[in-house]
């Protein structure tokens, strides 16, 4: 058994280990927002990796290619739906679904559903981030 020093108090790890951890704790609406996301991404090419990240307050999840420093493709539960991280896209890429962000890298896509054509168009933009990102 660890000892805890008096002005430390035993706190249990709040890193998510997988997907479930990151999405269970919210709300159905998001968490199947969130699901539907996470099949649209493994599906798209099924040999990505998914890690979970965050903490207490921030939690997502990261599918890469190769390796975890390859992001193709990020979920992220937000307050009334999703962000939907994209690598190696630009707002230009999409005229059908809103693509925002300044990272160098990493831009997002706030959902707060999934309609068909945005299911069509998030597939598209995946393949053109792993084909950028290969």
């Amino acid at each position: 058994m660890k000892s805890v020093k008096a002005n430390q108090s035993a706190k249990p790890d709040a890193r998510p280990k997988s997907a479930a951890e990151v999405f269970n704790d919210q709300p159905k609406t998001i968490r199947d927002l969130a699901q539907s996301l996470r099949k649209l991404a493994l599906n798209a090419k099924p040999t990505l990796t998914e890690n979970a990240y965050g903490g207490v307050k921030v939690r997502l999840t990261l599918y890469s290619l190769n390796t975890p420093a390859n992001v193709i493709c990020g979920i992220q539960p937000a307050q009334g739906g999703c962000l939907f991280y994209l690598h190696h896209v630009t707002p230009d890429d999409s005229a059908v679904v809103k693509i925002t962000g300044q990272g160098k890298h990493a831009r997002q896509v706030r959902l707060n559903k999934l309609t068909p054509g945005d299911a069509r168009e998030l597939r598209r933009l995946i393949a053109l981030a792993i084909s950028r990102a290969a």
